[in-house]
């Protein structure tokens, strides 16, 4: 039964073509709390075309979380994420960010 509806779920959502989505990893430091992720989602989508999810995770660090964001254009860079944080980013540090092949 759940594989019938997982199946079914999947069907819903129509066709997904990866060519229509790029992703970014990288890491970040200063989030500590869901607030935080928050306030780094809030900033990055809304001033970052095309950003359609901001995820942050534990890192491999202590004190490092992981961030994946995942955008419908290309162009996503360490410093325009920076950038779109603004005064966040004196508590919020970007230290990496790539696109995921």
């Amino acid at each position: 039964m759940k594989k019938l509806i997982a199946i079914l779920s999947l069907l819903a959502l129509g066709p997904v073509c990866a060519g229509d989505t790029a992703t970014y990893e990288g890491t970040i430091t200063g989030v500590v709390c869901a607030a935080c992720k928050q306030h780094v989602t809030e900033a990055l989508t809304a001033k970052i075309d095309g950003i359609t999810e901001v995820k942050i995770t534990p890192g491999e660090k202590e004190g490092e979380q992981k961030i994946t964001i995942t955008s419908k254009k290309d162009g996503v860079t360490k410093d325009s994420a920076v950038q779109a944080l603004g005064d966040l980013a004196e508590t919020y540090k970007i230290l990496s960010l790539e696109k995921k092949d």
